[in-house]
């Protein structure tokens, strides 16, 4: 019998500790068709710090790379120490179930920056590992960027301080990753951990990021 490794499930424990949930694995062969997209695609292995896949739009306008095999073939292990921590809370959300969108500036062999707005979500590869799976959209061009601002984003990112935006009511607004390798919690508070029944996120306030709440309750 001849089992296609798309087939493949992984087990998945449920929050009561049953294995009442399965995820299917997928194949590079499964992927094809993303290369009929105008949109880039491609597939990131966190775990290894490795290109899994890529669809052609991806590989001219994102990667600047001649062909899938020289993008596979690239080094993505010298990864600042703020873009590892980025994603491996990226990882731990994708366990959640949880699909992010954010905004990423590359640097791409042989190619200038590219600054795209992703969506990314977990998927499981033949092996049962957790992948990332990126959709882009390459939303201005490279001359109506304000390059300014991207710097400034990117500067706050891999800043080894911890920073935080917060609202009036204390609730975390942005933060940057060594931040959230520090407090916690999400980039951003979306209010889940107000929800009743829910046990309230730590990560999600100001107050609660002090040794003493009651000074924090002061300032």
């Amino acid at each position: 019998m001849i089992r296609n490794e798309a087939d493949v499930v992984v087990n998945k424990k449920a929050a009561d500790g049953s294995l009442d949930q399965t995820k299917k694995c997928y194949s590079r062969q499964d992927l094809e068709a993303f290369n009929l997209l105008n949109h880039p695609v491609w597939v990131f292995d966190i775990q290894n710090k490795a290109m899994w896949w890529a669809n052609t739009s991806a590989l001219k306008t994102v990667w600047s790379a001649e062909s899938l095999e020289a993008l596979l073939e690239r080094n993505f292990s010298d990864m600042s120490a703020a873009t590892e921590r980025r994603l491996l809370d990226y990882l731990d959300r994708f366990e959640k179930g949880e699909q992010i969108t954010d905004s990423w500036t590359f640097y791409p062999k042989g190619g200038g920056p590219c600054t795209v707005y992703c969506t990314m979500s977990g998927m499981y590869v033949e092996d049962g590992r957790m992948v990332m799976l990126n959709e882009a959209e390459l939303r201005t061009t490279t001359e109506t960027i304000d390059k300014g601002a991207v710097r400034d984003t990117e500067l706050l990112r891999h800043l080894p301080v911890p920073v935080g935006q917060f609202n009036a009511k204390g609730k975390v607004m942005e933060q940057n990753p060594e931040a959230l390798h520090v407090f916690g919690g999400n980039k951003y508070c979306d209010g889940s951990c107000e929800l009743a029944g829910k046990d309230r996120n730590p990560g999600c306030s100001l107050i609660d990021r002090f040794v003493d709440k009651e000074e924090g309750r002061r300032n």
